[in-house]
């Protein structure tokens, strides 16, 4: 049997000296003028209904995390919760052998959009299908972009910093270093940090951090998986200060509406920058 924990995980390509300019360059958020009160905390998913999502055994959690995160940010400026799709991120910026970037990610959102999964479906959800460009109509190319025109944010990477940002601006897109064979594991609801001595390797992930609330005692932050609602807690997994304070968590960024969205005046534009993507 391969285990979900065996079949993800090499999907966020890692590179230290790229992650560390996008720091700098990057506007950051976190640690406001507001401390988060743990003892109210904050859930974005609240009154949401929002699919879990399988990447099967594909390595395409980088689209997977942001079509949630953005489908988040929608719906909490208007409702209801609107899926979109993976496959219209990932396809554009996979890399050869599967997986993707951070900076890819960012790239991707704030300059040509998601579609909706009803016109781009993520299913199957198999390499193939989600590296297949062939949705790249004018209709499609459309869609997406009219959810273009955001501007990504650095968030600490410390667990105050995590939770001010998911209060403020609705998730927190995180980069995550995990490690098979930990008690419990990362197919449990609480996944473990990797441990000295664990002989399995390391790999990277990206996952949708969504809410920061008090679970077992301690202050934790609550994570929409992509490997289907049979992990973790119907798909939600918890991480604590232990995670934070080991280091592990490589990279965490949220995206703020940079634009307003295009109004019917706009559509010429909206037109010509979709044949200018199609034929890129």
């Amino acid at each position: 049997m391969i285990l979900s924990e065996n079949k993800h995980g090499n999907g966020a390509i890692h590179s230290p000296i790229k992650t560390k300019i996008r720091r700098i360059v990057r506007s950051r958020v976190g640690r406001s003028s507001i401390p988060f009160n743990w003892s109210v905390g904050v859930d974005s998913t609240k009154g949401l209904d929002i699919p879990i999502k399988d990447q099967g055994q594909s390595s395409s959690c980088g689209g997977q995390s942001a079509s949630y995160a953005i489908a988040i940010a929608l719906a909490l400026s208007k409702p209801p919760y609107k899926e979109l799709s993976a496959k219209s991120i990932y396809s554009d910026i996979v890399y050869p052998g599967g997986g993707t970037t951070t900076g890819a990610i960012e790239k991707q959102v704030i300059n040509k959009g998601v579609a909706d999964e009803a016109l781009v479906p993520s299913q199957p959800p198999t390499e193939a299908n989600l590296t297949d460009r062939s949705w790249e109509n004018q209709t499609n190319v459309i869609n997406a972009l009219e959810k273009a025109g955001w501007r990504a944010l650095s968030v600490g990477r410390d667990i105050e910093s995590f939770a001010e940002a998911i209060r403020d601006y609705g998730f927190v897109i995180m980069e995550i270093t995990g490690q098979n064979g930990n008690n419990p594991s990362w197919l449990s609801p609480y996944p473990q940090p990797p441990q000295k001595g664990n002989p399995n390797p390391l790999w990277h992930h990206f996952v949708c951090c969504v809410s920061a609330r008090i679970v077992n005692g301690f202050n934790s932050i609550d994570f929409i998986n992509s490997w289907g609602d049979q992990i973790g807690f119907r798909g939600h997994q918890f991480i604590t200060q232990e995670y934070f304070d080991s280091g592990y968590i490589i990279d965490a960024f949220t995206f703020e509406r940079n634009i307003l969205p295009p109004k019917p005046q706009d559509w010429w534009s909206i037109f010509v920058n979709a044949l200018q993507r199609l034929f890129s």
